[in-house]
């Protein structure tokens, strides 16, 4: 399963990363790839299983774009 994290800071350093998303996945030994908004326009649907966008992430992108394979959480 190929899961995507769009983080709340760019270094993974904010509580809503570290203590949310971030922390049960490395307690779970779960693998993730962060991405950030400057790479949205670069993510085609299929590229990932799952895509988890915080409030810190582009909302109008996902909005405004329709996933069929990915899934957005």
């Amino acid at each position: 399963m190929k899961i995507a994290y769009c983080p709340i800071s760019i270094d993974l350093q904010a509580p809503g990363d570290y203590r949310r998303f971030i922390g049960y996945c490395n307690s779970i030994n779960t693998k993730y790839i962060v991405i950030q908004n400057k790479d949205l326009k670069n993510i085609k649907d299929g590229d990932f299983d799952y895509i988890v966008v915080t409030m810190a992430s582009d909302l109008a992108y996902w909005a405004n774009n329709t996933f069929k394979v990915t899934k957005q959480n």
